[in-house]
This record gives C-alpha cells, structure tokens and sequence, in this order.
C-alpha cells in the first residue's frame, strides 16, 4: 500500500510539477589543495637619529665656567677661571670626535720658602712675586678633544665609551724666571673638572634605544590589526634583524629588518604571544624596499555576503516562466572547485548546487568563475523534477556576476593604507608609502579561499624633522 502511495505522488509530481527543488548537498572535500608555501616576507624600517640633541642635552648638563687652584706658603700657588665653549662634532662611522675650545686667565704667586718666626702660623720669608696670565690682556687659549665609540647592546641599545684625547694650552702660561710651567697645573684641574662631561655623554647617548620600536613592531606583528570594514592583518614574524648603524654628518642610520609570513583573515584570528627575540646584527641588507608576501584567509561565509550583493534579487525567464535567485552561499569545494548553494523562488521554488573552478587573470587583476555546471545530484534531481531548470541561463548568470575587477578596490585600498602610513610619536616620526598591491594567485580549501597578495613599499623611523 505504502509502495502504491508513493508511486502516485511521483506520478502527481511529474504530471503537475512539485514545487520545491531539494537535492542532496554535494560531499565537501577534506583535503587541503596543494599550493605553494607562502614565502617569507621581508620589511625594512630604516631609521636616522640626529645625535645632536643628545649631545647637546650632554654639553647643557655640564658648566661653561670653572674656577679653582691651590694655595700655599711656598713655591707656587695659583687660582685659574677657565670658561668652555659649545660642543662640535666630528662624526665617522662608529666615531664621534667631540672638540671643544675655551681659554683660561691665571693669578699666581711664588714664595721660594717660609718660616714660623715671630708667627704661629707660617709666612714668607721673602715678600711674595705676583704674576697673571689672561688679566689685562686676552684670555689664553685651550683646546679639548673627546672621543666617543659606538656599540650596539643586545638589548636593542646604543652604548658609548667617552673619553678625553686632547688637553692642549695653545697658549702656555710659564714664569721664565723660575722655569715654571703652570699650564701643567691648570691641565690637571680642567682635566678633572671636565671629567663628569665625558660621564654624562655617555649617560645621554645610552637613551638612544630602538628596543621600543623594536618591540612595537614586533608586537604589531604578532597581533591581530583589524582593518575596519575588511578584516584582521596577523604579519607572523619569523626573525628580526638589526643592520650595523653608521654615522654620517651627525646622523645615525640603521634599519631594522624583519622576516615575516603575513596573513589576512576576514575573522579575527587567535592571538599569538610570541617574545621579542635576542638582538642580530647584520651588515647590510639587498635593499630598504618592504615586501610584503599576504595570504589572505577568507571564509566562504564573508565571501558569500559579498556575492549576494550582486546575486541575490536577479530575475530570469527560463522558457516562458519565471525565477528568482534569492541567495547564493558557498558551501565549501571539493578538488578545488567551489561549491554554491542556490536558493531561488518564483515559478519553483528550493535550492540548486552549482560548481564553478575560480580563476585569476594576473595581468587584468581579474577573478572569475569557469567550468561552472550543476552539481550532479542537482542534474539528477533537475532532469526527474524539473527539466526545464536544466538550463544554461542560470549557469551564465552566475558566470556573469562571479567576474570580478579587483584593480579599484585594489587602488582604493592602497590609497588608504599610504594615508595611515603616518605616525608621529614621542619625536620619531614613522612615514612611509605602498607603490604596489597586487593579487598573485588564489587556492581553494574547504572552508576558506585562500587569496596571495604581494606588495611592495617603503617605510621610515627618523626623529629628523625637514
């Protein structure tokens, strides 16, 4: 009886038309489709640092003007005023030669010997012999020299080693008479009282840091960036690098060079806590181009919204009678065809699977659906329900609406993404341009297309203002 039933509404169905289209979901595949590794990504971020402020921070914590000297019974006693001028400096390669010029004026007097006659206190024997030097006349010269070595720390800083090279009187202050030099004396004493200037160079210059920058970079790179209305950027570093600075014209110059396999994902990804790594020196690097090798991870689901954009709404006349084509979702891919589910009213309603192989034209930066064709449970269940949907018109259609130009979202994009690339903290500034952004390929997997991008660009760190 049952048999009989069902016998009569297949007849019924065949004779009037059922009205609903169900066919069974295609199986989705498991396999990953083979594609090649995504390479590594190299970003460069050069960085200039004016050392003047950091000396001139060092010269503005030490005096201009000095004064001392000795007194005693006998022999030579003396009082001096020394003043300094600014520093200079002479900057080549891992050098900075620090020259600073001052002059001195001297008060001295001489006492061959003394006694304690008639005093408890002892007094010269002899009235005393004055003399000066820089009273009455121009002060007399003096000339200092200071060398300051580079060295990179491994904690992502500069360390300095200070020192005094040149102590020079150009204009010597001697007592012909007793064959006395006193500007010996007054070496000594500038050379003391000028000590705590190489101290504090060295203290300034150790602020130098790129552990900063560097921990933000790296920081940036094992975190999810959302981009608003797009996605989330995850760069996935792999090493980072810091090139041997030189020093030109006061200007210290070096990049740092990270190694990265960037991804995109249209949902926020898991979080990655992976610690900034130990310091590396390198002596140079190809170029200060920054080139960025994107897989973009992009789920069917997000992908589908943007299809029903252009897909969903469309009307088409199948042999007198009408459709609707209501949503299009991709339910997945199988030997790196994609599968789309359909669902569609009008004249008949329900869903329809359709295949479609996704191709990129890299010239055009075109993407499009080929091979497209009704699943075969859906021919099957067409051709026994519903023949006349058995058509190439809803094929074209989504052939059609599938064909994609990406070059002005591609522009769009880069335009702004170069008016981000602008970031003023703390004095350093962070400039930096896209010149290029362009799809290189796409790869299929079951869940998610997988879009490579490669860009090219160029960025920089400088506290330098122009």
């Amino acid at each position: 009886m049952k048999f009989h039933l069902i016998l009569l509404l297949s007849f019924i169905c065949a004779l009037v038309g059922c009205r609903t289209i169900e066919p069974i979901a295609p199986l989705m595949s498991e396999q990953r489709a083979p594609f090649p590794e995504q390479p590594v990504s190299t970003i460069v971020l050069p960085i200039s640092v004016d050392l003047s402020s950091y000396y001139k921070m060092a010269d503005e914590q030490v005096d201009y003007k000095f004064d001392g000297g000795e007194q005693h019974c006998s022999g030579v006693s003396y009082s001096y005023h020394f003043e300094r001028d600014p520093m200079k400096l002479a900057v080549n390669d891992s050098t900075v030669d620090i020259n600073v010029s001052g002059k001195y004026r001297l008060k001295m007097n001489y006492c061959p010997d003394c006694a304690t006659l008639f005093s408890d206190e002892p007094h010269c024997i002899i009235p005393r012999l004055y003399f000066s030097c820089g009273y009455g006349e121009p002060m007399r010269r003096m000339k200092l020299q200071y060398r300051s070595e580079f060295e990179l720390t491994s904690d992502y800083g500069i360390q300095t080693t200070t020192k005094l090279t040149e102590l020079k009187a150009i204009d010597p202050c001697e007592i012909s008479f007793i064959d006395y030099d006193i500007t010996d004396e007054l070496l000594k004493e500038v050379k003391k009282s000028l000590a705590d200037l190489a101290t504090d160079i060295d203290k300034q210059t150790a602020g130098i840091s790129f552990k900063k920058e560097a921990s933000e970079l790296w920081n940036q790179a094992v975190t999810a960036i959302e981009i608003p209305g797009y996605g989330f950027v995850q760069l996935q570093p792999t090493s980072l690098q810091l090139t041997t600075p030189t020093i030109r014209n006061n200007i210290l110059s070096t990049s740092l060079v990270m190694e990265a396999k960037p991804r995109f994902f249209s949902t926020k990804p898991e979080e990655q806590t992976i610690p900034l790594p130990p310091l590396k020196l390198t002596e140079s690097i190809p170029n200060d181009t920054l080139k960025l090798t994107t897989d973009l991870h992009l789920r069917y689901d997000s992908l589908s919204i943007v299809m029903n954009r252009y897909v969903s709404g469309t009307k088409l006349l199948i042999k007198k009678r009408e459709i609707i084509l209501d949503s299009v979702h991709i339910a997945g891919a199988n030997n790196q065809q994609l599968i789309f589910k359909v669902g569609f009213s009008g004249d008949k309603k329900g869903v329809l699977y359709i295949t479609g192989k996704p191709a990129f034209n890299t010239l055009l930066q075109q993407i499009e659906l080929t091979e497209v064709a009704f699943d075969i449970e859906t021919k099957s269940t067409l051709l026994k329900t519903a023949e006349w949907l058995f058509s190439d018109r809803i094929l074209e259609e989504i052939t059609k609406n599938s064909k994609q130009d990406l070059k002005p979202q591609l522009d769009l994009l880069l335009s702004e993404l170069n008016k981000s690339l602008y970031i003023e903290k703390e004095g350093f500034i962070v400039t930096g341009k896209m010149a290029s952004l362009l799809v290189d390929e796409i790869y299929p997997e079951t869940e998610q297309l997988i879009v490579r991008v490669s860009s090219k660009g160029k960025l920089s760190l400088s506290n330098i203002r122009n």
